[in-house]
């Protein structure tokens, strides 16, 4: 049974990357832990401004952890962060 995302915490857009107009996506290697929460393992890809932000903030969120037979399990994921100044 598949993750559900029950903390969804967003990153704060950085300084640098506001004035500098700089959007995109960050995309990151996480596991999902027993317990539902993220570690962060590292960036795939993504402006290196923007990948601090997200790292932080996907660190933060929680998920009802992934199930095998009724039993909770770590899990790797691939997560996608956009960073976009117009909302």
């Amino acid at each position: 049974m598949p993750a559900k995302l029950v903390k969804k915490i967003q990153p704060d857009y950085p300084a640098e990357a506001q004035e500098k107009k700089i959007e995109g996506t960050v995309k990151l290697q996480v596991i999902v832990r027993k317990d539902g929460s993220v570690t962060v393992q590292n960036v795939l890809e993504g402006n290196p401004i923007l990948s601090p932000a997200a790292t932080e903030s996907v660190g933060q969120w929680r998920y009802e952890p992934w199930l095998l037979n009724g039993q909770p399990i770590e899990m790797q994921a691939t997560i996608e962060v956009v960073f976009s100044l117009t909302k």
